[in-house]
């Protein structure tokens, strides 16, 4: 068909340019859908691997968190409490704890003294003068080692020494004791001391006491003795 042909007829000319348009639609149709198909999978498959990706972690976060607070929870309120409970217990412990060395020291008079004869404090004025030291061996038993200072001052004058170890019980209201004595003043003798020991004022630290003592010894040569002593001091 000669072009100027088609150029002078509109209805042919118009039918051309359709027949035209259609055949280059037609042509470019599967390019386009391949151009719009091909990317699909690709797009869908990062989509996916980023879902997976992020799942993981999003996972291993949220159980991991729950499970610290709930460990913390449960073991740091024990520890708490377990400190101020050994704070507690030290204190009552070191209140129980009995003291396991004292002392006292002190002065005495013996009230009435008899042997050949009976004598009293307006007959024979004796200044006493114990000094003891004392080892708790259990909380309510004591081991002391006790001297006495006697001086004599009237009628005879002169000084005496007597050592007197013994044991004090003193769970009871009034301890009670027992010593075993010698004057090493005079020739061989021996002697047993009786004793109550009440305490008058508590100082904590110490306390002020009272003791009625009744030493009775056996001397060579001279018999049986036997003294009612009043003694006060303070003991620690």
């Amino acid at each position: 068909m000669r072009i100027d042909a088609i150029n002078t007829n509109p209805t042919l000319r118009t039918f051309t340019l359709t027949l035209a348009l259609g055949i280059a639609g037609s042509a470019l149709a599967p390019a386009t859908a391949l151009g719009q198909s091909a990317p699909e999978p690709a797009a869908a498959s990062p989509a996916a691997d980023a879902g997976a990706t992020v799942a993981a972690p999003v996972a291993v976060a949220t159980a991991e968190p729950a499970a610290a607070p709930a460990a913390v929870a449960e073991t740091a309120p024990a520890a708490v409490d377990a400190a101020p409970a050994a704070a507690k217990a030290k204190p009552a412990s070191a209140a129980k704890k009995p003291r396991t060395v004292g002392g006292h020291i002190g002065i005495a008079i013996p009230l009435v003294t008899r042997s050949s004869k009976t004598t009293t404090i307006k007959d024979d004025q004796t200044l006493l003068a114990p000094i003891g030291v004392g080892f708790n061996i259990t909380n309510n038993v004591i081991i002391d080692f006790e001297v006495v200072v006697a001086t004599d001052l009237s009628p005879n004058g002169g000084t005496e020494l007597v050592v007197d170890p013994g044991i004090v019980y003193t769970r009871l209201p009034v301890a009670l004791g027992l010593r075993v004595a010698s004057n090493i003043s005079h020739p061989k003798n021996v002697g047993l001391i009786p004793l109550a020991h009440y305490g008058l004022v508590d100082f904590g630290a110490g306390n002020w006491f009272i003791e009625a003592a009744f030493p009775t010894f056996v001397e060579k040569g001279k018999g049986l003795e036997f003294k009612a002593v009043l003694h006060t001091g303070i003991g620690l």
